[in-house]
């Protein structure tokens, strides 16, 4: 499903009252050829960057 990185921000930020919000995607999914597991990975990687971050 495809939100507005702002739409999302103003929800989870000024509704929710998180402090911060940090969107996580994995970009590329439509396009042929695709490299699904490549695309997945690097989602992956982009969230374990950021948790450590996020968990502090």
């Amino acid at each position: 499903m495809e939100f507005s990185y702002y739409y999302l921000k103003e929800m989870l930020e000024n509704i929710m009252g998180f402090h911060e919000t940090y969107i996580a995607r994995a970009q590329g999914t439509t396009i042929q050829p695709i490299d699904e597991q490549q695309i997945l990975s690097d989602a992956v990687n982009d969230l374990e960057d950021v948790f450590p971050k996020f968990y502090k």
